[in-house]
């Protein structure tokens, strides 16, 4: 079913089909791993916001591109 996670000489055989449940297992891990991951960036930029609301800042693009 899904012969294009495998790669010739490095993760197993080329041209093996991987079982469904293996692949399901891989599909929810993978997203499992960008949830976490798009949560951290989210968290981040909420926490930059935060910070810059309580300082009083903002971006200023003229001073950027000096």
């Amino acid at each position: 079913m899904a012969d294009f996670f495998l790669r010739m000489n490095e993760h197993g055989l080329y041209h093996q089909d991987l079982p469904d449940d293996e692949c399901r297992s891989l599909a929810r891990g993978i997203k499992e791993y960008e949830n976490a991951f798009l949560t951290h960036q989210i968290s981040f930029v909420e926490s930059i916001h935060d910070y810059f609301t309580v300082n009083s800042l903002w971006h200023d693009q003229e001073m950027y591109n000096r």
